[in-house]
């Protein structure tokens, strides 16, 4: 599992996207940032307003 802190934009749309648990910096770490960087969320809202929000994003990786 590589855990990201990431911000959610107004929009939906993931920024400032840092790795706070490493599982290999030399290639999974990119591949987790890369894959969120595609992904798209519901904004957060304050009293109907859409704001920044920070979260966390946990992306496992699976051996087979």
């Amino acid at each position: 599992t590589v855990t990201l802190e990431v911000v959610v934009g107004r929009e939906g749309i993931p920024s400032a996207i840092r790795v706070t648990r490493s599982l290999d910096p030399g290639g999974l770490d990119e591949e987790a940032i890369a894959a969120v960087r595609e992904w798209r969320f519901t904004p957060g809202r304050i009293g109907g307003t859409p704001v920044d929000v920070l979260v966390t994003v946990l992306v496992d990786f699976t051996v087979r």
